[in-house]
């Protein structure tokens, strides 16, 4: 989980795809999440954990495992949390990219030119 590009860069990406969930194909490293190969969209958490619960694993998953990035406050999760309160569905691969780009996410975006990775 070390040098993950997810978690790492946009505070406002991660609380959305942890809050709302994340779908659509993509590799990271040499692990391929493919919706077409039966792999299940990442579900949101908005409805069961808090702001500060949703800050708490955040933080978690940014300075365990080797990891060393940033912390995210729960005042930060609830303006996110507040700014995505309408959207019902969850947040395609594409979709997020383009709001909060990840550099070199383009090389993986379509799954057609060979499961390219941006590692």
């Amino acid at each position: 989980m070390t040098d993950n590009p997810w978690l790492e860069g946009s505070d406002e990406r991660l609380i959305k795809v942890v809050l709302k969930g994340l779908w659509g194909p993509m590799k990271l490293r040499a692990q391929i999440f493919d919706p077409s190969k039966g792999v299940p969209p990442m579900p949101g958490f908005a409805s069961l954990l808090s702001d500060k619960e949703v800050a708490a694993v955040i933080n978690y998953a940014r300075n365990s495992f080797g990891n060393k990035a940033g912390f995210v406050k729960p005042e930060k999760v609830a303006s996110v949390r507040r700014s995505v309160a309408k959207r019902q569905d969850f947040y395609l691969i594409e979709e997020i990219m383009k709001e909060h780009p990840i550099q070199g996410w383009q090389k993986w975006k379509d799954f057609a030119t060979g499961y390219e990775s941006f590692e």
